[in-house]
């Protein structure tokens, strides 16, 4: 009886140890922390001199400071919500930093682009899907949404 015992507590063990792995597994892939490390890293190594750059510099990076408090203090809808007003306008500086110089400084230039980028209408894959109007919300080459779901 001894011996069953003793068999039955190393395989409980065994257990314990070989469910433990997953779950620090998925305790290290959190999107939320991963998306504020990301944004953050943008905010440190991101080098420009403009005006809009600056602005953005000043009001997300205390943002994601209290993104990342909230987080590390376990509240993470707050943490979700705080990265949330910071990310829009990251995610458009982002953009216009990886425009080129010449594209940036002339305002024609510039307008061109966002019209080639922003007339949906005219892409393949609004084509492919009869999308003629928006919004409409495409990820990767998968429609989501469209106008009807926003009551359009």
């Amino acid at each position: 009886m001894q011996g069953r015992s003793r068999r039955s507590l190393i395989a409980g063990a065994l257990l314990l140890a070989t469910s433990a792995a997953p779950l620090q597994r998925a305790r290290a892939a959190d999107p939320l922390a991963d998306e504020i490390a990301r944004w953050s890293a943008f905010l440190r190594d991101t080098k420009d001199e403009g005006d809009v750059w600056r602005d953005v510099q000043q009001s997300a990076t205390p943002a994601l400071a209290r993104a990342e408090q909230s987080l590390r203090d376990g509240r993470r809808l707050l943490a979700l919500q705080r990265l949330a007003a910071a990310r829009e306008s990251l995610a458009a500086a982002a953009y216009v930093v990886s425009r080129p110089p010449e594209q940036r400084k002339d305002g024609a230039s510039f307008e061109a682009e966002w019209a080639r980028v922003e007339n949906y209408g005219e892409s393949e894959l609004a084509k492919r899907f009869g999308v003629t109007r928006y919004p409409a919300i495409f990820v990767d080459d998968v429609l989501v949404a469209t106008p009807n779901d926003f009551g359009f």
